[in-house]
């Protein structure tokens, strides 16, 4: 291109007439110049062109180089112990202040389940609590396409109306509930929540599922397809690029639940 000469009626006014530039379908066009390493979170055609918007007197050819890596699969669990096999092996609990009828630990469950976490808050006086487990796995998730998690959960009991919206707001007290720590390109703390409840309870909050009473249920899911890379409102998230901490929680009034066999997967560059 022309090094020193910029217009602002060319498809990239920032970068030089006569650089080469490309899209992906019809996206915003983007400066490429003599080399670009760029990481891409869409499927779709990518495409170069001319950084100018006269194109009758131009003449030549360029050669253009594409190098790509596909991702690789991350073999295994990438949350060690998942299945609780291992006692609490790689995981913390942590308690807040107001939590004194807090319980939570491993449990002796069934031949389906034979190592649980169990969480019980019983005795609050509907005054509000919260309990956790947590591991901070540190995955670096930079091109990743798919991210499945899977887990068992079971809710036995809740007193809280609203997930606490009424009086919290933010992501919602849930009897059971897990949350997702990311970090984005520029190391903003993204947070992926689920909750899950017996029956709807007039929250206005969308990250919820609506399980059984008092038995086990299977969810899975990928994190990353665009449905459900959402946060709690619905409202879609940044492409993440580092996982460093992975919550189990309760929160609520009287609440109880147990939860295992929690399985993570997904692909990397």
């Amino acid at each position: 291109g022309f090094a020193n000469e910029y217009r602002s009626t060319i498809p990239v006014p920032e970068a030089p007439v006569g650089a080469l530039i490309g899209r992906i379908n019809e996206g915003a066009p983007f400066f490429i110049g003599n080399r670009l390493e760029m990481t891409i979170h869409q499927d779709g055609l990518l495409s170069f062109g001319i950084n100018d918007n006269a194109l009758s007197d131009n003449c030549g050819e360029l050669v253009v180089l594409v190098l790509t890596e596909r991702p690789e699969i991350l073999g295994g669990n990438l949350l060690p112990n998942g299945d609780f096999s291992q006692g609490l092996e790689y995981w913390t609990i942590h308690k807040n202040e107001f939590c004194s009828g807090c319980e939570m630990g491993l449990a002796v469950g069934d031949e389906k389940h034979p190592f649980i976490l169990k969480g019980d808050q019983t005795g609050s006086g509907n005054r509000p609590s919260a309990m956790r487990t947590y591991q901070r796995p540190d995955i670096d998730l930079r091109g990743c396409t798919s991210l499945w998690l899977s887990f068992d959960v079971r809710l036995d009991y809740y007193t809280l109306p609203n997930s606490g919206t009424r009086y919290h707001g933010e992501h919602g007290e849930y009897p059971a509930k897990i949350t997702i720590r990311f970090l984005d390109s520029e190391s903003q703390r993204i947070e992926w929540t689920r909750g899950f409840l017996h029956a709807y309870d007039g929250t206005h909050l969308v990250n919820y599922t609506i399980v059984p009473a008092e038995e086990w249920f299977t969810y899975s899911v990928n994190l990353l397809a665009p449905q459900n890379w959402v946060d709690h409102t619905g409202k879609p998230l940044p492409p993440p690029v580092t996982l460093y901490e992975f919550n189990i929680s309760g929160s609520g009034w009287d609440y109880g639940g147990a939860i295992t066999n929690l399985h993570l997967s997904g692909c990397q560059e």
